[in-house]
């Protein structure tokens, strides 16, 4: 059985995709404000109980509940897989109270809720091979998951689980300077919306390189072309807000 220590919003998501595509017929979860009732979830009366029943644990809390809950599971998990989707938290303080469980650190993000999550993960030093692709497994049934280096996992911070946030405020703006030009502003946001679901299902589906749709769809001397002209000038602040989010998650590791 599968367990999830905190049921929020990331924790339910990836429960139901393990559900969905069968990596596991039942699910046990605890969370202190949230009342579990739902089909194949087992509503557990404790984060001990969680533990104690699951050969794979998600801790799915706050990072400031972070500790509090080790300190409680620490002596139910031994030889069990812990894996934390808690970001900023290294491997490293997880091990120390764990012992001998065997830690995953995974940065997941929004998109998990309908299925199309991009998610990486580093192992601790006690997980094998087998332990990784158990939990690959499990994360790839709510979307894509790639196993990366964990002084890699800011920059996954930084790129996947910040970028939704991105998106969305650059479907916001086109929407809005679309509203100020004559269209009204609920058909303007339905647009902006639509053509960047389409752009990616292109790029995903044809295998396409990022640039050779720029290439595609900008056709010299056309409208594509006139308005990559200014985007183009703003390379650095977009790279900027990379660099920016990767600092930020590399101070809240170190606090």
């Amino acid at each position: 059985m599968i367990g999830f220590i905190g049921f929020g919003r990331m924790g339910s998501a990836l429960a139901k995709g393990i559900l969905e595509k069968k990596v596991a017929d039942r699910v046990i979860a605890f969370d202190k404000n949230v009342k579990i009732n739902e089909n194949k979830i087992v509503a557990a009366k404790s984060n001990k109980e969680v533990a104690d029943k699951s050969k794979i644990v998600f801790i799915a809390v706050k990072p400031k509940d972070f500790g509090e809950v080790l300190g409680e599971i620490k002596d139910n998990v031994k030889d069990k897989i812990v894996v934390s989707i808690a970001a900023g938290i290294r491997l490293s303080f997880i091990e120390s109270r764990l012992g001998k469980a065997k830690v995953v650190r995974v940065m997941p993000n929004l998109p998990c809720i309908v299925g199309e999550m991009a998610a990486a993960f580093s192992r601790g030093k006690n997980c094998s091979d087998k332990d990784a692709e158990s939990v690959k497994r499990i994360l790839e049934s709510s979307g894509i998951a790639f196993e990366v280096k964990e002084e890699l996992m800011d920059v996954v911070t930084a790129l996947s689980g910040s970028g939704p946030a991105y998106f969305a405020y650059f479907a916001e703006i086109l929407s809005k300077k679309a509203a100020e030009l004559g269209l009204e502003k609920d058909v303007a946001t339905k647009l902006a919306v639509q053509t960047m679901l389409g752009a990616a299902k292109l790029l995903q589906e044809n295998n396409l390189g990022p640039e050779e749709l720029v290439s595609i769809v900008k056709t010299k001397g056309g409208t594509t072309e006139a308005g990559m002209n200014k985007l183009e000038k703003s390379e650095s602040i977009l790279k900027d807000t990379i660099e920016a989010a990767f600092r930020r998650g590399r101070e809240l590791g170190n606090d």
